[in-house]
């Protein structure tokens, strides 16, 4: 019986440690025309415009500020948790009057209803959800310290939440920054109607919410992007491999608003 529940635990155990993203993408597979980037399922497919052998490892996708990347999303609109993590490296340095936006995923960009990664205009890494109604709490924002991001050198960053729990943001594994309880999940980001259309988007590079101001302000090349359906810290073998030791949190910032925003 001892044994039985050993082997059944290494199984689980293992079952934790090799579970595999949600969906990704390395940029190496499109489609016949090759506007659309194909997930290593072959499931999901990333608009691209532009691709370059300029990768990580192999081929990546330019954003050059202007051009809409992302997909139609609708399989993460009631995650009560997620990953998300990606390569990246800026082009130019980080425009000091809107930063740039990494990833956003929203259910209603009019109404700002929506989850967003950035690097501010400081340098930070920052985390946002935001909405105007009909959650009274309205927004809550997790910034790191001020960081050095080196144009044409690639970054991994991560972002996990859990509805309820924590909020982590890793910058090539090490941690920049956390909330440790009462985060939300994509779940929380209600609306009164989500207007007829595709408006459960998932865009790179793209902040939706502030579209007159910095709807495009990513430029420069992102790879190997990977999305899980469930709160996941970068693995320990991951970090050891890449030389980084466990660290301590850095100072942070962590702004609330208690009431809606306009």
């Amino acid at each position: 019986m001892k044994k039985t529940t050993l082997l059944c635990g290494a199984l689980l155990l293992c079952g934790a440690v090799f579970a595999g993203p949600f969906c990704e993408w390395d940029f190496e597979k499109t489609d016949a025309e090759g506007k659309f980037a194909l997930s290593a399922d072959g499931k999901y497919k990333l608009r691209t415009r532009e691709l370059t052998d300029d990768g990580f490892k192999g081929k990546g996708a330019v954003l050059d500020g202007k051009t809409a990347f992302g997909l139609f999303f609708p399989a993460a609109k009631d995650w009560t948790s997620f990953t998300f993590e990606m390569k990246f490296k800026l082009s130019e340095g980080v425009d000091q009057k809107v930063g740039a936006a990494l990833f956003c995923y929203c259910k209603h960009d009019w109404n700002r209803s929506q989850f967003l990664l950035r690097i501010t205009p400081k340098q930070q890494l920052e985390a946002q959800f935001h909405q105007t109604k009909p959650n009274p709490a309205g927004k809550f924002t997790v910034t790191s310290k001020v960081l050095s991001f080196e144009p044409g050198k690639f970054y991994t960053v991560r972002v996990a939440s859990q509805d309820g729990g924590a909020l982590k943001i890793w910058l090539d594994g090490e941690l920049v920054a956390v909330k440790e309880k009462g985060s939300w999940g994509f779940n929380r980001l209600t609306v009164n109607t989500i207007p007829k259309g595709n408006y459960l988007w998932l865009m790179i590079g793209n902040d939706r919410a502030n579209s007159a101001k910095i709807y495009h302000p990513f430029k420069g090349t992102v790879d190997d992007i990977r999305i899980w359906n469930e709160f996941k810290e970068p693995d320990l073998l991951a970090e050891t491999s890449a030389g980084n030791k466990t660290a301590s949190v850095p100072l942070i910032a962590e702004k609330k608003s208690t009431s809606a925003a306009n």
